[in-house]
């Protein structure tokens, strides 16, 4: 048998995860999953819209 050690969750610990809110929710992405980091920019207003 092949046996990974496991976290107090029962998750693989050597995972990592990058967590992120969006409003009143976490969640989370296996960063071997992911393709870039974006950085936070202020929104522009556009013209001529509500």
């Amino acid at each position: 048998m092949n046996h990974k050690p496991t976290s107090e969750t029962g998750e693989d610990p050597s995972v990592q995860r990058l967590t992120f809110i969006l409003g009143n929710k976490t969640s989370g992405v296996d960063v071997l999953h992911g393709q870039e980091e974006l950085r936070y920019t202020e929104i522009s207003p556009m013209p001529r819209t509500p």
